[in-house]
């Protein structure tokens, strides 16, 4: 190369610099036998083959992308160091279509575009990635980058000392709707570690940091992201398997108020051992089947769901010893009708909704364990459960009334900012196509695009409001049934 800094300046993306490399290059192909430079401060070597770099060179020069520009590689690709912050530079995207408002990210849009006219097959190994607070290790595997999609197979790693394995896609084909679809591994990750290092557990299970040990797991996560590469959450769906050999759960809220609504003693830690715990994902909403936990001679089995902002609504047994239960105890089994516990044990099954950080807990009735209860006891115990049964069909009907309100009160926020903003884009047009002289026109870029943020800020504004009055008004659905 004769002219490196021209050649860095022009063909290279930004923030690339060779130190070193040995390039043979004919009319259709470019041989790297070694390329070694920086992106940023990140360094790395690269070996392989690129083809049609006329072609490429040739849409460069005219700022313009065609099939006949795509630059075609085969590549060895190896880093010591990424520093990922440097990679995810941002720049604006310009408006290309008009797009639903609910798919798209309004306002400032970050764009993290992977280049349609690149085709690389890459054999990756980078001995260490800093990604914000997050130091991963030891990351291979092969990329294919094609037509704005990310196509990661085989993909392992170490991160807080558990290893990693994926396949996945990251799609940039429409830039103002990236994507993602991923299937993960995990082996042996700490429970503590994984709340402090990944936004996504503390959204969707913060209760990972009251929970002591690791887990291995199998996930499937797919769904749109947001600007900052974020998933958005009320749109993702997956599916998640943990496998938990031995784990303790300490200072959760859902116990402490089963403790104070049943008088049980020793359920400070709930235990779980040698157990799969099944989850899945809709919407944002993780759903949890069936799973045993102990605490001291007390088993539970433990289902529910939980909503994106913090309300849980799980169903819960409790199997205790009857010889355990004491004078507190014991009153609350009378209240259920309950005097004399026949058998060796009894079954006392729990409700528990509202905030996960001040949930409300309901006892709704005593079974017997061991033997069949008595008549007297059988009715009592028909009695209560058809109690809570019309308290709960009540229940979901002032919910699903809310919902199917809040979500009118969104849409139509949506509606209006849309107005707002396609208003605001055709007076910035009209101003534009008004411009014929040269100097006319200069100004007239200036007051356009001082309309366009105007009505995309206006648009976001509005839809905020919109969500923020939706979002009261579940939270005071929620509250007239939790009263109920």
């Amino acid at each position: 190369i004769s002219n490196l800094e021209y050649f860095e300046e022009e063909l290279l993306p930004q923030g690339f610099k060779i130190t070193k490399s040995e390039i043979e290059v004919d009319p259709q192909n470019v041989i790297l036998k070694s390329f070694d430079g920086f992106i940023g401060k990140s360094d790395m070597q690269m070996t392989g083959k690129l083809s049609n770099y006329m072609g490429y060179t040739d849409d460069l020069m005219k700022d313009k992308i065609t099939p006949h520009g795509t630059l075609k590689g085969n590549l060895n690709y190896y880093t010591s160091t990424f520093y990922t912050s440097e990679w995810l530079d941002t720049t604006e995207v310009a408006e290309t279509e008009s797009v639903a408002v609910e798919d798209t990210v309004t306002g400032d849009i970050t764009d993290y575009a992977v280049p349609k006219n690149i085709y690389f097959v890459m054999d990756a190994k980078i001995d260490k990635i800093l990604y914000d607070n997050m130091e991963i290790k030891s990351a291979k595997g092969d990329l294919i980058i094609k037509n704005g999609i990310v196509d990661m197979s085989n993909l392992s790693m170490y991160i807080l000392g558990g290893k990693f394995a994926m396949d996945g896609k990251y799609n940039t084909a429409n830039p103002q709707k990236p994507k993602f679809d991923m299937n993960m591994s995990v082996d042996k990750l700490s429970f503590k570690e994984s709340y402090e290092v990944f936004n996504t557990v503390k959204t969707l299970a913060p209760a990972a940091k009251n929970i002591e040990g690791t887990f291995s797991s199998d996930m499937s996560f797919r769904g749109p992201l947001d600007a900052e590469l974020m998933p958005i959450y009320d749109k993702l769906n997956g599916t998640a398997d943990f496998l938990i050999k031995n784990a303790k759960m300490k200072d959760l809220k859902f116990v402490e108020k089963i403790t104070e609504a049943t008088k049980l003693y020793n359920t400070d830690e709930l235990k779980i051992e040698n157990t799969l715990i099944k989850t899945k994902i809709i919407n944002g909403k993780t759903y949890v089947e069936e799973f045993p936990a102990q605490a001291g001679e007390a088993k539970f089995k433990i289902k529910g769901n939980r909503t994106l902002d913090g309300i849980i609504d799980f169903d819960i047994e409790v199997d205790m010893p009857a010889g355990k239960a004491g004078n507190a105890l014991n009153n609350v089994l009378a209240s259920h009708g309950i005097n004399d516990v026949v058998g060796d044990r009894f079954i006392m099954p729990l409700k528990v909704t509202g905030e996960e950080t001040n949930p409300k807990v309901k006892v709704l009735g005593v079974k017997q364990g061991g033997k069949k209860p008595t008549q007297s006891v059988a009715a009592s115990v028909v009695k209560s459960e058809l109690v809570q049964e019309k308290k709960e069909e009540q229940k979901k009907e002032i919910l699903a009334e809310a919902e199917k309100r809040a979500a009118q009160i969104r849409a139509e926020s949506k509606r209006s900012g849309k107005r707002v903003k396609d208003e605001a884009y055709k007076q910035a047009k009209d101003i534009e196509n008004k411009a014929s002289k040269p100097w006319e026109k200069a100004g007239a870029k200036v007051a356009s695009d001082k309309l366009k943020k105007e009505g995309a800020n206006k648009e976001k504004q509005i839809i905020q409001e919109g969500n923020k009055k939706a979002d009261k008004l579940l939270k005071e659905a929620r509250e007239r049934a939790n009263k109920l």
